[in-house]
């Protein structure tokens, strides 16, 4: 079994997420700025960037 990892980001990291393409079949890692706070991830699982 995979352990997941966790990484803690805060507002302002800029972070590389997969955007995919139109047609879905594939993405690109693009930049992006998280601008979610601690207090919103603590109680949920994703990251708004």
């Amino acid at each position: 079994m995979k352990m997941k990892s966790i990484t803690i980001y805060k507002v302002g990291d800029i972070i590389l997420v997969p955007f995919p393409f139109t047609n879905l079949r594939a993405s690109k890692r693009r930049p992006a700025v998280v601008v979610s706070k601690s207090s919103y991830q603590d109680e949920r699982p994703e990251d708004l960037a």
